[in-house]
């Protein structure tokens, strides 16, 4: 099998059977020495959101707004912003 098509067939796998697709996670990125690493206590973590509501957030009119946009949209809307799609569409905010 060429590189090339393994390439594609693994980016292919990974897109519809990653355990991170449709998960909240919780990153960080501290700096750290190589040997201050840790992949236990530095890997992504799970996030709970079984007892979190929209209706229930409070934000700033301008805090809001970007929240929707930046988060909930590409989430509840994930075919129309093209993000599982080859070549990933640039995200239009009034689509």
């Amino acid at each position: 099998m060429p590189g090339a098509e393994l390439a594609r067939l693994t980016r292919e796998f990974v897109r519809e059977n990653s355990i991170y697709r449709g998960k909240a996670i919780r990153v960080g990125f501290p700096e750290l020495k190589p040997d201050d690493f840790d992949p236990a206590s530095h890997a992504p973590k799970f996030i709970d959101t079984s007892r979190v509501s929209e209706a229930e957030l409070v934000f700033s009119k301008d805090t809001a707004l970007l929240v929707k946009d930046s988060l909930f949209t590409p989430i509840e809307k994930t075919a129309d912003c093209g993000f599982h799609t080859k070549g990933r569409k640039e995200f239009a905010r009034d689509k």
